[in-house]
């Protein structure tokens, strides 16, 4: 078994779903194959759908097989790792930070760490109708537009309850990470406890954890540009006390050191990062 290179093609969403959807990612592979993965941190739950061979994820001893459509949670530093054996066909809608509550009014808190078959959530004859749409598509850009046509559609099924949220995740990665609560929770007029407890369920994790994954995506993406600068200096544009507390989290986020990273060039960690560069359909 090997650790797959490059396992997704990254697109960018369609403009009538950009509110919802950050990005697509698209694996398609005919040639049989044996992969294995660590999935990393990202703030966001996923909607995939595997038109391919099942798809197995091992959480400690818990083994789950993954087929049709389902819903990802954000993975936390727990060791998660993925299988991919034989054919591999999935692709999957990277969602805003309350697109899975604006989408299917489904706290993400509920889904942590998991990827959950979505007729758990939603009713048959809905999951019904998304198969029939998605299912029948054949290539790459018609199953991307096929899947963007269907979040459309359920766009605004469900009541706007926590839209303040998504605004606030907005504001954290405008200032990539380097904000507190409480300056969140006067922006935006709400109690720190409120705020706090209303961005957990929603997004997921807490907003000064989604605030620590967003300043390690701004790392690697300085990290991973021709000619990095300097560890110390990336440590302090991006608010590190030094660049001791800025590998601290790095390791434990991502395994690695930020030097091994510069080095290594990790595929994958790019990807879940937002680093990579966007392909067209």
């Amino acid at each position: 078994m090997t650790t797959a290179p490059d396992l997704y093609r990254v697109y960018p969403p369609h403009p009538a779903v950009a509110s919802i959807v950050e990005r697509f990612l698209y694996a398609d592979i005919n040639d049989g194959v044996d992969y294995q993965i660590r999935p990393f941190p990202t703030g966001r739950c996923f909607i995939g759908f595997v038109f391919r061979d099942p798809i197995s994820s091992q959480r400690g001893t818990h083994m789950t097989s993954t087929s049709g459509f389902h819903f990802c949670g954000h993975v936390e530093e727990d060791d998660i790792n993925v299988h991919y054996s034989g054919e591999i066909g999935h692709i999957m809608a990277e969602l805003k930070p309350a697109g899975l509550m604006r989408l299917f009014g489904i706290p993400a808190i509920e889904i942590n760490g998991l990827s959950v078959d979505i007729r758990d959530f939603l009713p048959r004859r809905a999951v019904s109708r998304m198969l029939d749409r998605v299912g029948r598509a054949r290539s790459r850009a018609s199953r991307i537009a096929a899947f963007s046509r269907m979040l459309l559609e359920q766009l605004g099924t469900q009541p706007d309850k926590r839209s303040i949220i998504g605004s606030v995740a907005a504001e954290i990665d405008r200032k990539h990470g380097r904000i507190k609560v409480k300056d969140l929770a006067d922006r935006f007029e709400i109690p720190q406890r409120t705020l706090t407890r209303q961005f957990t369920e929603t997004v997921g994790l807490a907003p000064k954890r989604y605030a620590t994954i967003a300043r390690l995506n701004g790392t690697i993406r300085q990290l991973s540009t021709g000619r990095p600068p300097t560890l110390a200096k990336v440590a302090a544009d991006n608010g590190y006390f030094d660049e001791a507390h800025m590998s601290h989290d790095f390791t434990r986020y991502f395994g690695m050191s930020p030097a091994r990273f510069v080095e290594a060039r990790n595929a994958m960690i790019l990807s879940y990062a937002g680093a990579t560069p966007l392909d067209t359909l």
